[in-house]
């Protein structure tokens, strides 16, 4: 083999095929080499995750504006503190918290001050530890104004008045039962109700 080559290369001719002979010798290697490694190691399909086309993310819906009766709903069966104030011959006030239908409060006056509770709908005077049921909380006002549920009840078949300050209403009730109305709502609930004849006014502030 080695004799053939030296004679191979000894013409310009023969130099010209040795050297195709060796560049069909390199290719054809290299071509076995990458059929051999496909063979061997076969390409990796495409996921078909990264074929197909990201779903379209719908746009988050806006959160649905309370209306005027689920601000209602919330004095019934939400949670938050309050300060309720009677102005006629004197000054009451009653101030706590509101929780569901449970209420722990104070009840001042210009001759006492109490702690009492209402619980499942029935009215406990706290004192020195123990409880007792009360039925004077509202000594001798209008205590059907203290039942939210009923009043609204009693308002909504009636017709309001409104008046609107960018997402404050105030809604008004004329001469229903010899009262004047005025319920005050923010964008998510109601925060001052107002009721008053000549001789007396309620005022019933809540804090969320």
């Amino acid at each position: 083999m080695i004799e053939w080559i030296k004679e191979l290369r000894s013409t310009e001719r023969g130099r010209a095929l040795f050297k195709l002979i060796l560049y069909m010798i390199f290719f054809g290697a290299v071509l076995f080499l990458v059929v051999f490694t496909n063979a061997v190691h076969p390409p990796k399909k495409a996921s078909s995750s990264s074929t197909q086309s990201s779903p379209v993310e719908k746009p988050s819906e806006s959160p649905k504006e309370k209306t005027y009766f689920d601000k209602q709903e919330v004095l019934y069966t939400g949670q938050y503190d309050f300060t309720y104030r009677i102005e006629s011959d004197k000054i009451v006030e009653y101030i706590g918290e509101y929780n569901a239908g449970h209420v722990i409060g104070y009840r001042e006056t210009d001759d006492d001050l109490i702690k009492y509770s209402i619980e499942e709908g029935v009215t406990y005077l706290h004192s020195f530890g123990s409880k007792t049921e009360y039925d004077e909380l509202y000594l001798t006002y209008d205590a059907a104004l203290f039942d939210f549920k009923n009043l609204f009840k009693k308002l909504n078949s009636s017709t309001a008045n409104i008046e609107k300050n960018g997402v404050e209403k105030r809604y008004t009730y004329q001469f229903i039962d010899g009262y004047t109305y005025i319920i005050s709502t923010d964008e998510e609930c109601i925060d001052t109700i107002e009721i008053f004849n000549e001789s007396t006014k309620y005022e019933f502030v809540f804090d969320y």
